[in-house]
């Protein structure tokens, strides 16, 4: 069945939340977990009502679980116009073309991770749309901690590191209205590296990229824990998204670039120039402050720029 098809065989459920002792709603984990360990590939589940306080779902949340899809990004984007207002979690168990930014392709074989995106319906501009991928990062970074009993770092602006190698990326599409900048919707990709794949990592990937458990299997059902515990702490901070209260400190807190030296990459002006810089603090609007070699003090925007660890 397509994304969009709403027939008698849907499974609807109460709405993700439960109450808690202070009244404020509050995303259900649980629920969550239970859904995707029962759920049928191809199969959609729609939970009705409002998520979390301040109605952000108005039109509630659908979850699909397929086997093998393309990408999850752009399995949504293509039908993100069936749904102009429901937000959509798309789960795969195997990308064929997996995206990361800048087109990069991100290696998503079977059984060893996990490859999810979510159909988003801002209600604030197109320039703040960075805010989606500073907060997913921080809520995917704080639930494999809490989960795994790591500590990982986020590298500016949308990677997640641990023992120095990339374990899960981050990419947000947007669509917007032909007139003006407000978001039509927007399309939040995560991927994270849970295991390594069978036959390891493509030839120069393997020096960069790496799992979360790179000598053995993951525990039984971490996988359905992590995508609920990700997408819960990700909607706490959406509600309050705009000002970015809720999760900016914990962003930069998590940082694993601050004070250190990194390589500075040119997307737009002159492609592939690099120069050495030293990374300084992250702005108001998720811009990297760093203070070159001459110097000179520039903010980085994500679109124009890219960094290495040094």
């Amino acid at each position: 069945m397509r994304v969009g098809e709403c027939k008698a065989s849907c499974v609807r459920t109460d709405f993700l939340r439960r109450e808690s002792a202070d009244g404020a709603l509050r995303f259900d984990e649980q629920k969550l977990v239970s859904l995707l360990e029962n759920a049928e590939y191809g199969r959609e589940y729609f939970f009705d009502g409002v998520c979390m306080e301040g109605n952000l779902l108005p039109d509630g949340l659908a979850v699909r679980l397929e086997k093998c899809l393309t990408s999850t990004n752009t399995v949504l984007k293509e039908e993100s116009e069936l749904y102009p207002d429901r937000d959509i979690l798309l789960i795969a168990e195997k990308q064929t073309a997996g995206r990361g930014r800048m087109g990069r392709s991100f290696q998503s074989p079977e059984e060893s991770g996990i490859y999810m995106s979510l159909l988003l319906h801002p209600t604030f501009s197109a320039e703040k749309a960075l805010f989606i991928t500073t907060a997913a990062a921080t809520a995917v970074s704080e639930a494999i901690d809490g989960l795994c009993g790591v500590s990982t770092g986020i590298k500016w602006v949308n990677d997640i590191f641990l023992n120095g190698k990339k374990i899960c990326g981050i990419l947000t599409e947007t669509k917007a209205y032909a007139a003006g900048d407000r978001l039509k919707c927007a399309i939040l990709g995560i991927g994270i590296n849970l295991e390594m794949p069978k036959d390891g990592f493509r030839e120069g990937v393997g020096n960069i990229a790496g799992a979360i458990y790179e000598n053995g299997k993951s525990p039984k059902g971490l996988k359905n824990k992590l995508i609920a515990r990700a997408a819960g702490l990700f909607y706490s901070y959406y509600k309050d998204i705009e000002d970015g209260k809720d999760f900016f400190e914990e962003y930069k807190k998590r940082s694993c670039v601050l004070g250190k030296e990194i390589r500075v990459i040119d997307n737009i002006s002159e492609p592939g120039k690099s120069e050495i810089a030293t990374a300084l603090d992250i702005d108001e609007k998720c811009r990297l402050t760093v203070r070159c070699q001459d110097g000179t003090i520039k903010k980085l925007s994500t679109g124009e720029i890219s960094i290495k660890m040094s």
